[in-house]
């Protein structure tokens, strides 16, 4: 024998091997590159993000390109390597040569490859997209019949979606690997639960807010209750129904302007929201119609409590808001309103502290 006898079962292991490697690297990179990095691609105007995309959202023509080169590369390389076997060895070692393809195609065909894949799925996902859909082209015929066979066992095909639990889970580890702080991941966690989150979850209970009478005069106000550290105060009807509340600066103003009048002539319309509605639900209102505060009412109608928009804020943040009026970290940590000093010339509710 001489070498050139040897070339042959040369080329077919290289066949089996080199096809197979390529193969299982184009299929790992595709399953493991996230559809985040995908976006971020198409963002940027890469052709290749979308065509990859395409590719993702379709995966089983995807996989079947990709399963049928393999499959053509290992069964012609072990064909081609049993038969050059047979012939230079007269049959002989046969079994020793299908059990070396068998550990070689697994090591270098399998494992490295698909670590490789998996590993540098982001750097590795251009070129991927580009030869998947190469693939794609050029096995048509047996991607379209495998299509077929895929869609007689499972009419669903593949979906790619993260449940809210899933993305909580993610910014969770995200944090513990330094990708982001753990503060970002905590309020990632938050935003996701406020979908489950209730008003009641994050309200102040009716007895701890400061509140008073809706008869009441500013005069009698500042000789009853001044000093106040609230921003907003909640005005009681004498039926103990609450529909309204005061800025605390507004009233301060009044008073010193000679205007005796009643605080209802003050008084900004309080919008109610049930308590077993959605943080997520209040919070958007709030924004919407620029509200700062909210009365809370029960299945009854009853008044439970109120909630201000710091409170949705600090539900996501999870810690105390505190503005330059504020003399104490956060209205939740004494279940009260959130304290302010006297404001000095505040003339909106858009000055004062949206704390109560």
């Amino acid at each position: 024998m001489t070498f050139t006898d040897f070339i042959p079962l040369t080329l077919y292991l290289a066949l089996a091997l080199g096809f197979s490697f390529l193969c299982s690297i184009l299929e790992a990179v595709l399953l493991s590159v996230g559809p985040g990095y995908i976006q971020s691609m198409i963002d940027n105007g890469s052709k290749a993000g979308e065509r990859l995309q395409r590719l993702k959202n379709d995966l089983d023509k995807s996989l079947s390109a990709v399963l049928t080169l393999n499959t053509i590369a290992h069964t012609m390389g072990a064909a081609g390597v049993g038969s050059e076997v047979s012939t230079l060895f007269d049959g002989k070692y046969l079994g020793w040569a299908s059990a070396i393809l068998t550990l070689l195609v697994l090591v270098l065909s399998e494992v490295i490859p698909k670590t490789l894949g998996a590993r540098y799925c982001n750097a590795l996902a251009k070129p991927t997209a580009m030869l998947i859909q190469w693939l794609i082209w050029a096995l048509f015929p047996f991607v379209w019949m495998l299509q077929i066979c895929s869609k007689l066992i499972s009419s669903s095909g593949h979906h790619s979606t993260f449940s809210r639990v899933e993305l909580k889970a993610i910014a969770g580890l995200a944090g513990e690997s330094g990708t982001i702080s753990d503060d970002e991941a905590e309020m990632v966690q938050n935003i996701l639960d406020l979908r489950t989150t209730t008003v009641r979850d994050v309200m102040t209970p009716f007895n701890l807010v400061f509140h008073v009478s809706d008869k009441l005069t500013t005069s009698e106000f500042v000789e009853t209750h001044v000093p106040v550290d609230f921003a907003r105060i909640p005005l009681e009807a004498e039926d103990e129904t609450v529909t309204s509340y005061v800025i605390y600066s507004e009233v301060l103003e009044a008073h010193i302007s000679g205007q005796d009048s009643r605080l209802t002539e003050l008084a900004h319309t309080l919008e109610s929201v049930g308590d077993t509605t959605p943080a997520q639900t209040a919070f958007d209102s709030m924004v919407e119609n620029t509200h700062k505060l909210m009365l809370v009412v029960d299945e009854f109608g009853q008044t439970a409590g109120i909630v201000a928009d710091e409170d949705l804020l600090e539900s996501i943040v999870g810690e105390a808001i505190a503005d330059e009026t504020d003399l104490h970290a956060s209205p939740r940590d004494t279940l009260l309103n959130s304290p302010v000093e006297k404001p000095e010339g505040a003339d909106s509710e858009s000055d004062a502290s949206s704390s109560f």
